[in-house]
C-alpha cells in the first residue's frame, strides 16, 4: 500500500510541475468554439489574443521561465488548439481555418528562411472516455507528427525589452481581456512578473512575428504545434526506463543513460542555449559543478574513466579507438560541417620530434573530416574549421551575465582534459 501511494503522490507532482507555472495557460473562445491549452508536459504558451480580423495572437513565456529563470529568449512554443461542436447560431463564427501568429520569438530569421517549419499532430475528439485517442500519449508518438505543410510568413520588429524578474508565492499574474469571450480558464497561472523601467523603455530587442494557418479536418479536433516534435521530459524517463529493462553492458548503458540525461534540461523543453537552471551546458566542461551542472559533471568524469580503462590517453588504444562527437544544429548556414581542434604548438621552437607528432594528429584530425566529406553532398569540408581561435573565441552572448569562451565547449574542454585526438562538435542545418 505505502508503494502504490508514494507512486501516486510522485505521479500527483509530475501533474502539477508540468500543468501548472509560467507558460501553462488556458483560453477559452466559447463563440468560436475553441480552447487553446499548454497545461501538459513540455507546454509553453502564456497568453492569447483574438484580433477583430479572427486571427489569433499567441505570446510564449521564456524558455526557462517555469523553472524560475529569466534567459530572454523565447524559443519553445508547443501547445493545443482545441475545435468544439458550438451551437447552431454560432456555428457561422466558428473558423473552418485557423490563422496564427507566434508575437515574440527569438530573430532567427536564417532558420526559417532556409525553408523550416513547424511540426504539427492532429486526432479527432471522440465522446468515449475510456479513449486514449486524444490522450497525451497520442502525441508522444513521432510518427503521429509531421511538418506544416503551409506557408509560413515572418516578420522582424523592434520592441522595448521586457525586464523579466521571477518571484514565488507573492508575484501575481495578469488578466488578459480577450475579445468575443475569450478568458483564462480557472485561475491565472502566470507567475512572471514584468517590471518596466526607464532604462527598459529605453532598450530595444530584435523579435520576430511568425504567422502560419492550419484547416481543421474533424468537426471535433484537437491539433498541437510545436518549435520541433516535443521530446518531453516524461518520453526521456520513458527512454531510459527501457534501457534499464535491457540487457546491455553496464558501462554501455551508463554511457547511453549519462549523455541522454545531459541534454536533459535542454531538449524537452527545447530552449535556446540555457538548460532549466538558466546555464548554458555548452560552456560549463571546463570545470562542471555537481550542483549547476550534475550531468555535465558526471558525463566528463566519465570520459575520463573510459580513456584510463583504454591506458590514458597517451595510449595507442585510446587515440586510435575512442571518438567524441558533439552533435550540435543550427540555422544560418546550409550544411552540415565539423569544428576540430589543432594540436600544434604554440612555439615554433620545439623539438622536432614533437613537432612530427603534432603534425601527424593534425592530419589526422582533418582527415576523418575529409573522408565524411568525400562520401555524402552534405557534408562541407571548406567550411570546417580547425585553427586555434575557434578554440578560445568569446561568445556574442553572455551566459548569465559571465563571459564564456568556446574554451568551456565539450569539444575544447574534453579534448584537453583526456588529451584525445578525435574530438569534434558537428554542426547540422535544421533543414537538412
Amino acid at each position: 500500500m505505502a508503494s502504490v501511494s508514494a507512486t501516486s503522490d510522485e505521479a500527483s507532482v509530475v501533474r502539477r510541475v508540468t500543468s501548472t507555472g509560467p507558460g501553462k495557460s488556458e483560453w477559452q473562445f466559447t463563440e468560436r468554439g475553441l480552447r487553446f491549452s499548454s497545461r501538459f508536459d513540455g507546454g509553453n504558451m502564456a497568453q492569447v489574443h483574438l484580433n477583430p480580423s479572427g486571427t489569433f495572437d499567441v505570446k510564449v513565456s521564456e524558455d526557462a521561465a517555469a523553472f524560475g529563470i529569466s534567459t530572454g529568449y523565447s524559443t519553445w512554443f508547443y501547445f493545443e488548439v482545441e475545435r468544439e461542436v458550438v451551437e447552431a447560431d454560432k456555428a457561422t463564427k466558428q473558423p473552418h481555418d485557423l490563422h496564427l501568429t507566434l508575437v515574440n520569438l527569438n530573430p532567427q530569421h536564417g532558420l526559417f528562411k532556409n525553408g523550416y517549419t513547424i511540426m504539427y499532430s492532429s486526432v479527432e475528439v471522440v465522446d468515449e472516455p475510456a479513449t486514449t485517442v486524444t490522450s497525451s500519449c497520442v502525441f508522444q508518438d513521432e510518427k503521429q507528427w509531421a511538418r506544416l505543410p503551409t506557408l509560413l510568413s515572418f516578420e522582424k520588429y523592434t520592441a522595448p525589452v521586457e525586464e523579466s524578474s521571477v518571484h514565488g508565492e507573492e508575484a501575481q499574474g495578469e488578466h488578459i481581456d480577450v475579445e468575443e469571450g475569450g478568458q483564462e480558464v480557472n485561475e491565472p497561472q502566470e507567475n512572471l512578473v514584468k517590471v518596466s523601467s526607464k532604462e527598459a523603455d529605453a532598450k530595444k530587442e530584435v523579435k520576430i512575428r511568425l504567422s502560419f494557418s492550419y484547416k481543421f479536418k474533424f468537426s471535433r479536433e484537437r491539433v498541437r504545434f510545436a518549435f520541433c516534435y516535443p521530446y518531453t521530459y516524461a518520453r526521456v524517463q520513458e527512454e531510459l526506463a527501457s534501457l534499464d529493462r535491457q540487457f546491455v553492458e553496464p558501462e554501455q548503458r551508463e554511457l547511453e543513460s549519462s549523455i541522454s540525461s545531459t541534454k536533459e534540461g535542454k531538449t524537452p523543453s527545447n530552449m535556446y542555449y540555457y538548460h532549466t537552471r538558466g546555464v548554458n551546458l555548452n560552456r560549463v566542461y571546463e570545470d562542471p559543478q555537481p550542483e549547476l551542472a550534475p550531468t555535465v559533471f558526471a558525463l566528463k568524469n566519465l570520459l575520463l574513466e573510459l580513456v584510463n580503462d583504454y591506458g590514458g590517453a597517451d595510449s595507442v588504444s585510446a587515440q586510435e579507438n575512442m571518438v567524441y562527437l558533439d552533435l550540435h544544429a543550427h540555422a544560418n548556414r546550409r550544411g552540415c560541417f565539423i569544428f576540430g581542434n589543432n594540436h600544434l604548438p604554440d612555439m615554433l621552437d620545439v623539438n622536432n620530434e614533437a613537432m612530427e607528432t603534432a603534425i601527424a594528429r593534425q592530419v589526422q584530425t582533418q582527415l576523418y573530416a575529409r573522408l565524411v566529406g568525400l562520401h555524402t553532398p552534405f557534408f562541407d569540408y571548406m567550411a570546417c574549421l580547425f585553427d586555434k581561435n575557434n578554440m578560445t573565441r568569446h561568445d556574442l552572448r553572455d551566459n548569465s551575465n559571465a563571459t564564456t569562451s568556446r574554451q568551456g565547449s565539450s569539444r575544447v574542454a574534453l579534448y584537453r582534459a583526456t588529451g584525445l585526438t578525435y574530438v569534434y562538435t558537428i554542426e547540422c542545418n535544421y533543414n537538412e
